[in-house]
């Protein structure tokens, strides 16, 4: 085999090789979107879970002020009294 011919079959390869990357770049582009609005949808969903935990506190603090309030009101203290 003459270096001609080496050189020819490295290019055929190389050239085999490019076209099969180019042939399966829109399949990789598609899942790099994909994997790229899969990323986004979660931030998205955790800031939103992130933004829901202030009002979600804000609603314990009022049940349990509320539900203090109302043993108070209704079963007096809790603690026991002496005699």
């Amino acid at each position: 085999m003459d270096q001609a011919s080496i050189v020819g079959f490295a290019l055929a390869y190389f050239v085999t090789i490019i076209t099969v990357i180019i042939l399966f770049l829109p399949a990789i582009a598609i899942f790099t979107i994909l994997l790229l609005l899969a990323g986004i949808a979660r931030l998205v969903g955790l800031l939103f879970s992130v933004a829901a935990i202030r009002p979600l506190q804000r609603l314990g603090r009022r049940i349990r002020k509320s539900a203090h309030e109302f043993r108070m009101r209704s079963h007096g203290p809790t603690r026991l009294l002496p005699h």
